[in-house]
């Protein structure tokens, strides 16, 4: 919350303990999680000087600090008693701090030589939500529950923290991604396109019967097969939605079907030489057959989906059950309702027998022009079908009013640092008076270990294109620190929105493979130059590296182990792993670390202390060499490997990027390593 100047840091433990579990207690949530939450842990953290200076070493350090850990032994009998024997050692941090761990003139603790604190682990994720320090957190609804219930309770919730107990620490819960906005729009579409399709099938059915009774009798089909399959969706414990009111809407001029032949087919048999309840009963009969195949052969091609539960089952069951439902029930009352209506409705006096425009009919009566018609009709489809035949694709691109930038960082630089320095330019930037035109509802800018991800979402949809190319071409081409992929939110799927094709790389020569990536990567983007790629692990970003290798032969001189010197080689990094404390409610992991160096010439000069007391630098015991390699190695089939995310044009189908690919790689594998 603005004003607020505490470290968003501290609130991790807050949001852990106090948070969470009001968020996990909304109706219809299964899990509240926090992105990236640095556990908390005891640090210990040494100095190799003071360590030298008072005859400490690290083995003597961490054999006290073990000793005084708290341990159970198990159970003894006495007489008829039985207790359980637990060896009580330093239960606080405190306690810890007051550890001696040698007597001089003055005994030595560990606070003489060290810094004890709870503390969380080297923050490696962060995150910023309309320029201010935020904690990202991810709220999962429960299987089955319904999502709008979901967000409403979640929103009365959020209100209630807010105007409460977030108030009084200066904090505010906001809700940065909406579903429902896409939920309510879809359905207002939907419907609006189902009352249309209702609207446009009664005037071209009265343009074709030219009877207002009858017209009104054939629609009524409508709205009561609809409100059927609705019943059928409640019975079967499906939910109103995209799919299902897609069912429906497309159902809307097959529902008119029954209704329309079981009027044509009362009306000619009510032709005058029979009483109307005969001639009603006579219509009926005569098509009943033929609409009881017509709406089986239909409802038969959804069986399988029924009967099934891979994802092309599961996405289509909702549209495949208010098809099938609604026909069911158009059918029932074509043979029922229908010819009631029509008895009590249409009036003889007033009725004339249906009949279709005038030319249609001189065409019906032309047998050689009907000849000609279904042959035409027969021959053209298989005529164009091999050039007409759609290109495949698994799910539409479907977009959101959202833009999503991925950025990666070069190499040579620390990661931390720019990533802090990148949110802080984007924020600023973003914020500027320059950019309120493009209508920008939220932000957020997230550091993790792998890059940054910024996520923009905006009022408009129509400025999305505009806002992408001032990304492209002014925010992110003017900051020379970092490589970033811009491009439009899916609504379906994450990266790409399922659109994307994994390109594996593999060679057990990580030279011969980075050399190979390079190839592919530039190669692709010659077939498909509006393709986006992603290449992970980072092609641009590789790890300056340490490697840290022992001197053996000064280390067994020294009475010391290959172990002793590895210790400490890990108290620079993340720190050594000494054990687990319990503190009397909670485990934390122990860690002991040395105080951070400024350069590599004071890593050098870092003293140790051997097992014969005698004093040493680092550079004493080891070898340094610094070179770069990959901390995210990937591999696949056992072999180190790169992945190439490849991202086709949006006008591209997957089939035509795939066999565009598979041409390349014939082309490419004499040139590959």
């Amino acid at each position: 919350m603005h004003g607020n100047d505490r470290d968003i840091r501290s609130y991790y433990t807050y949001a852990e303990k106090e948070l969470l579990p009001r968020l996990e207690q909304i109706e219809g949530v299964d899990k509240a999680t926090i992105y990236f939450e640095p556990p908390e842990e005891i640090v210990i953290r040494v100095d190799p000087y003071l360590m030298v200076q008072h005859g400490i070493s690290l083995t003597d350090f961490s054999s006290v600090l073990s000793e005084a850990k708290n341990m159970s032994a198990g159970y003894v009998d006495v007489g008829e008693r039985q207790f359980v024997v637990r060896y009580s050692g330093a239960d606080t941090i405190e306690a810890l701090k007051n550890t001696v761990l040698r007597f001089d003139e003055l005994p030595i603790a560990v606070k003489d030589v060290a810094k004890i604190s709870l503390e969380r682990r080297d923050v490696v994720s962060f995150a910023t939500f309309n320029s201010e320090d935020a904690i990202l957190i991810r709220i999962e609804k429960a299987v089955s529950t319904n999502l709008l219930t979901v967000l409403g309770n979640m929103q009365e919730q959020m209100a209630s923290l807010n105007n409460q107990e977030l108030k009084a620490e200066q904090l505010e819960l906001v809700q940065s991604y909406d579903p429902s906005v896409f939920i309510y729009r879809a359905l207002s579409f939907l419907s609006s396109s189902l009352f249309l399709g209702f609207l446009v099938s009664s005037l071209v059915l009265y343009a074709f019967c030219r009877h207002y009774a009858i017209t009104a009798i054939s629609i009524v089909i409508i709205p009561i097969s609809m409100l059927g399959a609705m019943l059928v969706l409640y019975v079967s414990g499906q939910t109103v939605n995209i799919i299902s009111l897609a069912g429906l809407a497309l159902s809307v001029g097959m529902l008119l079907d029954s209704a329309i032949a079981v009027v044509m087919s009362i009306s000619h048999s009510d032709n005058g030489k029979v009483d109307t309840n005969t001639a009603i009963i006579e219509g009926v009969r005569k098509v009943t057959p033929a609409l009881f195949c017509s709406t089986l052969t239909t409802i038969i091609v959804f069986i399988p989906v029924f009967f099934s539960n891979d994802i092309g089952s599961q996405l289509f069951k909702d549209l495949s059950i208010t098809i099938s439902a609604s026909l069911i029930f158009s059918f029932f009352i074509a043979i029922s309702i229908i010819p009631v209506f029509y008895r009590y409705f249409v009036k003889i006096k007033y009725h004339t027998t249906i009949r279709p425009p005038s030319q249609l009919v001189s065409w019906q009566k032309n047998g050689k022009f009907k000849t000609k018609l279904a042959v035409i009709l027969l021959a053209l489809p298989l005529l164009i079908m091999p050039f007409t035949i759609p290109k495949v694709d698994y799910l539409p691109y479907i977009k959101r009013d959202a833009v999503d930038v991925f950025v990666s960082i070069p190499p040579g630089k620390s990661r931390d640092k720019l990533k802090r320095s990148l949110a802080d330019y984007f924020n600023k930037e973003i914020s500027s008076e320059t950019n309120k035109h493009f209508g920008i509802k939220n932000y957020y800018v997230w550091a993790f270990p792998g890059g940054s991800s910024i996520g923009i979402r905006l009022d408009d949809q129509d400025k999305v294109p505009e806002f992408m190319g001032y990304l492209k071409d002014d925010l992110f081409s003017a900051y020379k620190d970092a490589n970033a992929i811009v491009f439009q939110g899916a609504l379906l799927g994450q990266f790409g929105g399922g659109r994307s094709i994994d390109v594996n790389l593999t060679n057990k020569d990580l030279r011969s493979l980075n050399h190979d990536v390079s190839i592919v990567k530039k190669a692709i983007k010659e077939k498909l130059p509006d393709a986006l790629i992603q290449v992970a692990p980072n092609l641009d970003i590789p790890d300056p590296l340490l490697n840290i290798s022992p001197n053996v032969q000064v280390v067994r001189q020294n009475h010391m182990s290959i172990e002793q010197v590895g210790q400490w080689i890990q108290t620079i990094g993340n720190g050594w792993f000494l054990g687990e404390f319990f503190d009397g409610s909670q485990r934390h992991h122990v860690y002991v670390k040395s105080d951070n160096w400024s350069d590599i010439n004071h890593l050098y000069s870092t003293p140790i202390l051997t097992e014969k007391k005698d004093e040493l630098s680092l550079s004493q015991l080891v070898d340094v060499n610094v070179t770069a390699s990959y901390s995210n190695i990937r591999r696949v089939n056992g072999e180190r490997a790169f992945t190439l995310s490849v991202i086709p044009p949006e006008k591209m189908s997957m089939s035509e990027a795939t066999v565009l690919l598979r041409e390349l790689e014939l082309g490419l594998s004499a040139k590959l390593d």
